[in-house]
C-alpha cells in the first residue's frame, strides 16, 4: 500500500496502545508512529467497580446518588496520604453528622464503616489511581442506570 511516497509495512493492535503503524518513507527509511492511546478504563467504570454495590443499594434515583455522592467521598479520601486520610474521614463524619442530627450513634458508626470499607475497597482495586472525583451524576436512561463523573488529575 502507498500513500504520499510512504509504503506501509504493518499496523498492528496491542494491550497498551490502540494502533501503531510501521511506515518506509521515500528515502528507505522505516518511521514507527503509535497512536498512544490507553485501554484504561474511564474513572465511571472504576467508579462502578469499587462501589457498584453500594450504589444498587439505593432504592430509587435520588438514594443511589446519594450512595454515589459517599462512594465519590470515599474515592477522594483514599487517594489522599494517610494522615490527611485520617483528617479527611474525620471531618466527613463531622459534617455527616451535622447534616443528619437525628442518626443514632450506631447510624453514625455505620456510615463510618462503609466509608472506611470503601476506601479499603479503591485501594485494593485501584491502588495507584490518585484521580480526584469533582462531582459524580447518577440517571436512569431506558430502564438502564449511568453513571457520569468529571475527574482532575493530581499526580
Amino acid at each position: 500500500m502507498q500513500a504520499t511516497g510512504c509504503e506501509i509495512l504493518s499496523i498492528g493492535y496491542d494491550r497498551i496502545y490502540e494502533l501503531s503503524v510501521h511506515i518506509v518513507n521515500t528515502e528507505n527509511e522505516i518511521m514507527f508512529f503509535r497512536r498512544n492511546v490507553s485501554k484504561r478504563k474511564k474513572i465511571s467504570e472504576m467508579v462502578l467497580d469499587f462501589a457498584g454495590d453500594y450504589i444498587a443499594m439505593g432504592e430509587d434515583i435520588e438514594e443511589k446518588q446519594q450512595y454515589l455522592n459517599s462512594a465519590v467521598s470515599a474515592w477522594n479520601i483514599a487517594c489522599l496520604d494517610e494522615k490527611a486520610r485520617k483528617r479527611s474521614i474525620k471531618k466527613y463524619m463531622s459534617e455527616y453528622r451535622k447534616l443528619n442530627p437525628t442518626q443514632s450513634k450506631q447510624d453514625f458508626r455505620d456510615v463510618e464503616e462503609d466509608l472506611r470499607l470503601l476506601i479499603k475497597q479503591k485501594e485494593k482495586l485501584y491502588p495507584e489511581d490518585r484521580v480526584q472525583i469533582v462531582t459524580a451524576n447518577i440517571q436512569e436512561i431506558n430502564r438502564k442506570i449511568h453513571v457520569t463523573v468529571a475527574s482532575l488529575n493530581i499526580n
